[in-house]
């Protein structure tokens, strides 16, 4: 939860600062290494003793699925449904008019996303009717923040989910050196690729993930919203069938008694 709101509270003051420089240059170097002086004095401010590991496996530990049967809650996912489900600037995976759709918050950092994602694009496999929508959210690191700018930007080029796939595969702990030249194997241009990074839209849509998160009480990733669910951590290849399979239903109903909605 700590990591959440810096994280939050950093990317509003990056893209705050944007808006003042209206410069399409990526962060520098001194840019990055004050954000890590940042994050290591807000931890000693705060005295927090856990490490990342640490806070990542207790979070999961506490995975849980919630429907959101309560009036205010599903009023709040109806309010912001269309930044959910229909901005124009997140990558989409599947069936572009597909029946269901599934939003995953994700960061690179996270083991768990890469099996959430796995998953996901498995799922799309057998059921062509399903879109999947991709929100990075990066609260775990700066190099997280890295991999989250290069991957929206690795969307300029048409070249998002072999960016992703590419990432996710790599071995190990990612860093900033591997981000790069992960984007120099697919044959992304890297010059724009960092101008990309730095821009007003890809900045802003990382805040207005963030912002999301924030209303539907997102604290870690993955996290995925399907319907009225919202599933915290790693849900089961099962549940997830069945929790499509439930949501396509809800749909159905919808759409008979012409309440379904749509991007268009």
């Amino acid at each position: 939860m700590i990591w959440y709101f810096f994280s939050f509270v950093l990317f509003s003051l990056i893209f705050c600062c944007r808006l003042v420089t209206a410069t399409d240059l990526p962060l520098s170097l001194e840019s990055k290494s004050n954000i890590k002086v940042l994050i290591h004095n807000y931890m000693q401010d705060n005295g927090i003793v856990q490490q990342e590991n640490d806070v990542i496996k207790n979070y999961f530990v506490m995975q849980r699925v919630e429907e959101t049967d309560t009036y205010d809650i599903k009023q709040i996912l109806r309010n912001n449904q269309y930044a959910l489900e229909c901005d124009p600037v997140d990558p989409v995976l599947g069936n572009l008019t597909g029946d269901v759709t599934v939003v995953e918050f994700f960061d690179y950092q996270c083991s768990y996303c890469k099996l959430m994602t796995l998953l996901l694009k498995e799922l799309i496999e057998k059921d062509s009717n399903i879109r999947i929508v991709f929100k990075e959210l990066p609260i775990l690191s700066t190099t997280s923040e890295t991999a989250a700018l290069a991957s929206l930007a690795s969307h300029y080029q048409n070249k998002y989910m072999k960016f992703q796939t590419k990432l996710f595969d790599t071995p190990g702990q990612i860093t900033q050196k591997i981000i790069f030249q992960v984007a120099q194997e697919i044959g992304l241009d890297i010059d724009r690729l960092k101008v990309d990074m730095g821009n007003t839209i890809t900045l802003n849509q990382i805040r207005k993930s963030f912002e999301l998160a924030r209303i539907l009480s997102i604290r870690g990733t993955p996290a995925l919203v399907i319907g009225n669910y919202l599933i915290h951590g790693l849900i089961s290849k099962k549940k997830l069938i069945q929790l499509v399979a439930k949501v396509r239903r809800e749909n159905s109903l919808k759409h008979l008694q012409h309440k379904s909605f749509g991007c268009s």
